[in-house]
Parts: structure tokens; sequence; C-alpha cells
């Protein structure tokens, strides 16, 4: 493997290069949200979480302050939801948790379409509910096929749209496995689990199509194939991000610099932008081309288990205990990938935070010591009656007033 550098304090793109012009909450979960997958519309967002609910909400079409976003349907998985993906064509939505369910759900309706359950392995019950819950679940690049992984380190592929099993189990993991992720072609799966190691699967034969790849000394929480298939990107629990060349499973490079332990990953429809959550309540956005940091971390008051990028670029979703869905409306230059590092006045390459929102709207009264984004509620939702049938809310948004940078 080539030698490489961590990079624990790299430098800074220039704050302008990109900005977080607002941000609105989409309140309704009644406990900590593990999940959240943009479809590929840009426009709607599914949650899953803690609370047993899986929901999708659509954010408004303009602008303006008065505009308002709506819960379209909420459903009740009745388990913890670990796990949500959206189908390429936009018309499925798989959730996954802690009985072994793979639930798929119409996205325009949040009607179930089919159910699965995951083989579970143990003698007594206890044991077997505790291994058998689904940690990930992802649709094939052509919605045809979801692929799933488990506590009991397993990875299996299924029929979106009967529920029959295609491939697998495919076995080798140590522990759970709590991230996959299919390359661009459908042909190959990637898997990361507890043992803190990946492997690379054929999707449909379940063979490997490389020896194991031993990259991290914790588990490995979440990966992302890029969308030119030319490198996997991995995030664990010993605080980096691993690039890999997936055809040798070489070690490119290694991001350093993250406070905590990292839970989520996910990146632009080009492959220019990584964005990552940790266990120090930020979020961070990363360049692929040049592995350096865009401006300072997005902090937040409680930590950040999810993270989602939406297909345009536009937005990013993030998400973990704070209950709440935090959407941020990035502006990005174009010349990000060609971007130059910066120095402040001092010669430190301390970068200036770019924007934060408090998790608590009712904080917000005083007006002598204005944030940097000033929320004004908009309206508030009802109290959801958990249906299968599509039922139209209105949330509680939060529009923010972007800061000149």
């Amino acid at each position: 493997m080539p030698a490489v550098k961590a990079i624990r304090h790299p430098p800074l793109f220039p704050p302008e290069t990109i900005s977080h012009r607002e941000s609105c909450n989409l309140t309704g979960h009644s406990d900590w949200i593990w999940s959240v997958a943009f479809c590929p519309n840009g426009r709607e967002i599914v949650s899953g979480s803690r609370d047993g609910t899986v929901r999708l909400w659509r954010l408004p079409d303009g602008p303006d302050v008065n505009d308002t976003a709506q819960m379209v349907w909420a459903a009740k998985q009745g388990c913890k939801v670990f796990t949500v993906s959206v189908s390429e064509d936009g018309k499925f939505v798989a959730s996954g948790g802690l009985d072994g369910r793979i639930v798929m759900w119409c996205a325009q309706t949040g009607l179930k379409v089919t159910e699965l359950l995951h083989s579970r392995i143990g003698k007594d019950s206890e044991l077997k509910s505790t291994r058998s819950r689904i940690w990930s679940v992802v649709f094939s690049p052509d919605s045809k096929r979801i692929a799933s992984a488990s506590g009991d380190g397993v990875v299996s592929v299924w029929c979106a749209l009967t529920g029959e099993q295609l491939a697998g189990p495919f076995f080798g993991h140590i522990g759970s496995i709590y991230a996959l992720a299919f390359s661009p072609d459908g042909r190959k799966l990637v898997s990361g689990g507890n043992d803190g190691s990946i492997r690379i699967w054929d999707s449909y034969s379940g063979s490997l199509v490389l020896p194991f790849i031993q990259l991290h000394t914790d588990p490995v929480r979440s990966l992302v194939w890029a969308p030119d298939g030319k490198a996997i990107f991995t995030a664990s629990h010993d605080s980096t991000i691993r690039c890999v060349e997936p055809s040798t499973g070489a070690l490119l490079h290694i991001y350093g610099g993250n406070g905590g332990p990292i839970c989520s990953l996910d990146t632009s429809h080009d492959g220019k932008l990584l964005v990552s959550a940790s266990r120090d309540n930020s979020v961070r956005l990363w360049s692929t081309t040049n592995f350096q940091q865009i401006g300072a971390p997005i902090q937040h008051s409680d930590w950040i288990n999810t993270v989602s990028l939406s297909k345009d670029g536009r937005y990013l979703a993030t998400a973990g205990a704070g209950f709440d869905v935090y959407i941020w409306k990035l502006r990005i230059n174009e010349n990000l990938a060609v971007g130059t590092p910066d120095v402040n006045d001092d010669g430190s390459d301390e970068g200036t935070l770019v924007g934060t929102t408090e998790l608590n709207p009712e904080e917000f009264g005083a007006q002598d010591t204005p944030p940097i984004y000033t929320e004004k509620s908009i309206g508030t939702h009802g109290a959801p009656e958990y249906s299968r049938d599509v039922s139209p809310m209105v949330l509680k948004v939060y529009l923010s007033n972007s800061v000149a940078i």
C-alpha cells in the first residue's frame, strides 16, 4: 500500500467557497433519528427514528419565509428504525430496524408494499432479537434490488418488489455489519462493520471480489461508493475517514481532524464534496480532490447520527439526538475542486464558522444578542396519527436569514 499521511489540521478553503444560507427544522419525531435520506427529486426527505416511525417530509418550493413544509405521511414500523433508503426512481422507501424486518413503502402514499424477515440466529428469543436487527438497507442503482446488513454479521440481497431473496446470505464479518453501498453499476456491494474491516462482494453471487480489507481499528459505521466508481470512503469510530481504491484495496488517503467517532457519510452527485457527521456534535464538509476540509464545522448541540445530501447538492439534511431533522441550504462555489487554502490575518488556518442553528427555538426570544441565524417560527404541526395512508400535516419550520461571509 502507498504511504499515506493523515491531515490532522487541514488548511481550509476560503470562506466564500461554501456558505449555509438558511436552515429549517422538521419537527415531529419523539426520539433519536437514526437515518435520513433525500429523495431523488431533492425536495422530499425520509427519516427513521427510535420512536418506531418512518416519515416523509416535503420542503417548500420557494424561498419565502412564509412558505410551509409538510409531513406527507408517517408510517409505524413497530420497532426502533435504524436505517432508511430511497430507490433511485423515487418510487419506494425501504426501512429496517430492531426486530429484523425490512419494510418497503410506497413513497407517494406511505402504503406498505412488502415486508421481509431477516433469518435469525440463536437458540433463545432474546439472542435472536438482538442479533437480527437491521443496521443498513440500500437500493441498487436500478431500484430493482435491496441489500441488507444485520447484527448477526449477514449481508443479503432481495428483490425490491416481491421480497424474494436473490443472493446471500454473505458471511465473513465478525460481529454486526453497520454499512452497505452498491457500486455505481450495481455489480458490486461493499460492507463495513464492527470488526473495522470492509469487504467487497459480487452482488449477484456473493463471492468476495478482494480479500477483506482491514482499514480501521474501531467499527466502520458508514461508507459511500464514489459516483465515478473509483473510490470508496469509509467512516469509523476511530475518528478517521479513509479512502480506498475498489479494484485493488489500496489505501489512497486518510482524512484526519475529526473531533470524535464518525457516524455517517454522504457524497455529492458529482463526487467532489464529502460530508461527515461525528460524535463531537459537528458536521464537516470535505473536498475529495485535494482532501481539504471546507470551512469550519457546522456545530449542533447534540450528537448527529446521520447526514444526507440532495442530488442537486443544494440541501444538506442532518439529524440525531435532537429529535429534529435540520435542513441546510448550501451555496457552493463552482471552483470547489480547485480551491486554495486560506489563512487569517494572524497567519493561522482557523476557519470562521459559516453557520449554525440552535436546536431549541424557544431560546430566541432575546433580540439583544442574536445568534448567527435568527429563527422565526411560521407554523406548528398537529399530533401525528400513525397511519399507512397519506396524512398531510403542517410542521414547525424555521427559515433563517443568511449572514454575509
